[in-house]
């Protein structure tokens, strides 16, 4: 309802600056850091609440349970009507926050705010990888799916990390280098259940000591990079042969 309501006010808003109305910045301020939670911390455990009523495993009979409710039957009755306005719901949240990632960020460098970025598709890929794991999770949770969602984590994964080391989308090269640093671990998490899965009836035990020892390396791997912005600038200013030319 909260998130509904969210909505009414921002197209109030949105009218009121369109006919040059706008009186109310500390309610623009409000909606602003409110929607950064809502697409940030708050997605993925509201998304899995949506998810959470079709979440159906099988029985010891063959029959599909909802995995806590078991004695409901899934996809018959009451069951089917609530999934239905789950689902629809789960839509009416999703997309909305997709649009909100892909417009918040802020061009000029020389903004207050710490953690601004100069675009917003790192953060667009983020919301676009929690929710194909949410619904992978969900509706593909039988130990025949393992390989699946463990290559689409490690996809994913490897999509961000090169996204945020690369595409450098924050204005304060410290933020960069977190969130590089978080998904360089995603990946290497990935790596090594991917290896887990594949000698996990012999060497379990060793993949778990592997990404343990793993991870100062993959830490120090980040850190020591160089700004990809700092390369590409010297590949431009390593085009000119002299000052005069860079001058002109």
């Amino acid at each position: 309802g909260l998130y509904f309501i969210l909505l009414i006010v921002s197209a109030l808003l949105a009218f009121a600056i369109a006919k040059k109305k706008n009186n109310y910045p500390f309610l623009v301020t409000i909606l602003k850091y409110t929607y950064r939670v809502l697409v940030t911390i708050l997605y993925l455990p509201i998304l899995e609440y949506f998810l959470s009523i079709s979440n159906c495993v099988e029985n010891f009979n063959g029959d599909q349970v909802h995995y806590i409710f078991t004695e409901r039957e899934c996809w018959s009755g009451s069951h089917l009507t609530h999934a239905i306005v789950g689902l629809l719901m789960m839509i009416l949240f999703i997309f909305p926050a997709f649009a909100i990632s892909l417009t918040y960020f802020e061009r000029r460098g020389d903004t207050n705010e710490p953690t601004a970025r100069i675009n917003a598709r790192a953060e667009f890929l983020v919301l676009i990888y929690e929710t194909v794991m949410a619904f992978t999770l969900t509706f593909l949770n039988g130990d025949q799916f393992d390989y699946v969602w463990i290559g689409l984590m490690l996809i994913g994964t490897a999509i961000l990390f090169l996204k945020f080391m690369l595409g450098s989308p924050f204005h304060k090269a410290f933020f960069t280098k977190v969130w590089s640093t978080l998904t360089a671990l995603c990946v290497w998490t990935s790596l090594m259940l991917f290896a887990a899965k594949i000698f996990e009836r012999n060497v379990f035990g060793g993949s778990l000591v592997a990404w343990g020892l793993g991870i100062p390396f993959t830490v120090l791997y980040v850190i020591a990079a160089r700004d990809n912005r700092i390369n590409l600038l010297l590949l431009n200013v390593n085009k000119f042969k002299n000052a005069t030319e860079l001058q002109d």
